[in-house]
């Protein structure tokens, strides 16, 4: 996982962005998503494909919303339910896969 250490620190200083995006595909912006606060409030993480979803360290998140972005199904639907377990206060997520039938059991907390 890469992009949450930028997103770790502003937390200590009482910092939220609005989101938090992770990204299931290589993406090279979360090298520098820190330096855009004039014209972007999300945090961008990348979760590497050697990453394994039930033990990445997801507290960066809590409390706040997190948006799923590519990869296959099985690994989206793992880090959509490890973030919401993390405590992320709603979590969306969007896949390169296929499109999803039905939208029971994938929805916002109340």
């Amino acid at each position: 996982m890469r992009g949450h250490e930028p997103l770790i620190a502003m937390r200590r200083r009482g910092v939220r962005p609005r989101f938090a995006r992770f990204d299931l595909d290589a993406v090279p912006a979360w090298r520098d998503w820190s330096t855009w606060p004039e014209w972007s409030d999300a945090a961008l993480v990348e979760v590497q494909p050697s990453d394994a979803i039930a033990r990445l360290d997801l507290r960066c998140a809590v409390g706040m919303p997190a948006v799923v972005m590519g990869g296959s199904d099985e690994r989206a639907a793992a880090l959509f339910a490890a973030l919401l377990q993390a405590g992320a206060s709603r979590v969306l997520a969007f896949t390169d896969e296929r499109s999803v039938d039905s939208l029971e059991g994938h929805a916002w907390p109340a």
